[in-house]
């Protein structure tokens, strides 16, 4: 499975890649389908500049928001610990709000590469001298 916590890939037996490459192109909006198992989903594709452009329009509904007991909730659900949450909510700049909330998503393995990217990674990573006997919360890498 490509998505986090062996998830199958959304609709999977209704849209194709070339599918969803058309909808990543067209506008955002959020189609619903129904998967294999019966289960109803509810999908967004979108990707880098798009995805900004959305971030960078709600900044002032994030900056709203915190703090308050609902944004430490939203986090607690996407795995912070309580004082991570605390600090969470505690946040009042978009890009940290934004940075913070990627590394929750990081850490709670909501985004993964494809199995053959990461052996490439893996081993990418091997080349570096870098401690590899600590852990790592994330790494950014860049296509180019």
């Amino acid at each position: 499975a490509w998505l986090s916590h062996g998830c199958e890939v959304p609709c999977a037996h209704h849209y194709t890649y070339d599918d969803w490459f058309y909808l990543f192109k067209g506008p955002l909006d959020e189609i619903t389908c129904i998967n294999s198992d019966g289960s109803i989903t509810n999908v967004v594709v979108t990707g880098g500049s798009a995805l900004r452009s959305v971030f960078r329009q709600n900044e002032g509904a994030m900056k709203g928001n915190h703090p308050s007991p609902q944004t430490e909730r939203w986090a607690l659900n996407l795995g912070a610990t309580i004082e991570e949450a605390e600090m969470f909510s505690s946040i009042h700049s978009p890009p940290e709000i934004w940075d913070f909330a990627l590394g929750l998503m990081n850490k709670a393995g909501f985004l993964q590469f494809q199995p053959w990217i990461a052996r490439d990674v893996e081993l990418l990573l091997k080349t570096f001298p870098l401690p590899l006997q600590q852990e790592y919360d994330a790494i950014h890498v860049r296509r180019g």
